[in-house]
């Protein structure tokens, strides 16, 4: 019995501790280094295509350089918990972050979450990282960090409808219709019927053909707009009825029930990359933009 029970114990003490070990035979784990920054080397933002922005913040101390880089949906490094992640993109995740202890070369972070929190423009940083080497590294921070307001565009991620409609005169109107998240569309006879609850913009561009091509649309009055023209919004007479917010129009939906406002200033841009377009639309009233594909 008295043997058993040293086997037993000799079981425990080898296989019993090891897990994350660095040597599983010596029970030893790694030491993490406590870092204390208070310097912001450097920083940097930058606008993704899908309205996310990237964060790059370099920090410093007496050890050495720690290069964070963030994803977030503001114009700021929002306050939350940031997750490890391989590639930039996805909000709320960190990626591409190193260590690089003075006098060695850079070390990427493999894991770990990184917590942010924010009062005013002062920041505070604190996370226990694992390396690309199996050491542990503990991050603190506290500090100012500005971040300059921006004012943001409404977006419109809900593509509502797209067509193009041949003229007389060759030229081709092309309709979108794109809206907030609150907004549906169901397909009908006479086109799509708009529901929900938020605001959606009608734009009727004019082009050569039955494509949108990319480059600055200006207003033009219905009947008068040639190809690089949107058309004003209008009220036209049909049948003896006064027909409102034709042409391109921004409207506000309240269950189910829409109110719309003409548009007839403002330039409309139009970019592409690949199969994906960002319209946006900008006047004194209205600030919105539209990324995603058409399928015309």
């Amino acid at each position: 019995m008295k043997k058993y029970l040293i086997l037993a114990f000799a079981c425990l003490a080898a296989f019993g501790c090891d897990e994350s070990a660095i040597d599983p035979l010596a029970g030893t784990y790694p030491v993490p280094q406590n870092l204390e920054f208070a310097t912001v080397a450097g920083k940097r933002e930058e606008k993704l295509e899908s309205g996310l922005r990237t964060f790059a913040v370099k920090l410093e101390c007496a050890e050495g350089t720690f290069d964070a880089n963030f994803t977030a949906d503001k114009y700021f490094l929002v306050p939350k918990t940031y997750t490890f992640s391989e590639s930039a993109g996805t909000d709320g995740t960190y990626f591409n972050t190193s260590w690089t202890p003075k006098g060695g070369s850079a070390v990427k972070v493999k894991s770990g979450d990184l917590k942010v929190s924010k009062a005013d423009d002062n920041y505070e940083f604190k996370a226990a990282l694992t390396l690309a080497d199996s050491k542990v590294i503990k991050v603190h921070f506290n500090g100012e960090i500005v971040y300059e307001p921006v004012i943001e565009a409404l977006r419109l991620p809900a593509l509502l409808s797209a067509s193009a409609q041949a003229q007389a005169d060759g030229s081709n109107i092309i309709t979108v219709k794109a809206g907030t998240s609150g907004i549906t569309a169901t397909p009908g006879e006479y086109g799509v019927t708009i529901g929900g609850n938020g605001n959606y913009i009608s734009i009727d561009f004019v082009s050569s053909d039955a494509t949108l091509h990319e480059g600055t649309y200006t207003p033009a009055a219905n009947g008068e707009a040639k190809s690089g023209n949107y058309v004003m919004g209008y009220d036209t007479e049909m049948w003896n009825t006064t027909f409102t917010n034709w042409g391109t129009c921004w409207f506000t939906v309240a269950n189910d029930a829409a109110t719309g406002i003409h548009i007839e200033s403002g330039d409309i841009t139009v970019s592409k990359k690949g199969t994906t377009y960002t319209i946006t639309v900008k006047n004194d009233d209205i600030f919105a933009e539209y990324v995603g594909e058409l399928g015309l």
